[in-house]
């Protein structure tokens, strides 16, 4: 779906991410109620790594957009 506006644009993607979020939650929380602890830390690990791995370019761009609009 492509944005109107850059404050859509950014409303979207920011929604994109939560989703991915709200997944990788569900995904380490039905591993943990199947007894695989360590699949669940390992999504939690590599999420936290995902995301202490981002850019700050990614991120300026980001506040950038949210400004403009």
């Amino acid at each position: 779906m492509a944005a109107k506006n850059p404050l859509e644009g950014a409303l979207l993607e920011h929604g994109a991410a939560k989703a991915n979020e709200r997944q990788t939650i569900a995904d380490a929380a039905r591993a943990v109620r199947e007894g695989r602890i360590g699949d669940a830390a390992a999504l939690l690990d590599e999420k936290l790594e995902e995301e202490g791995s981002a850019s700050l370019a990614l991120r300026a761009q980001r506040a950038e957009r949210w400004e403009q609009a």
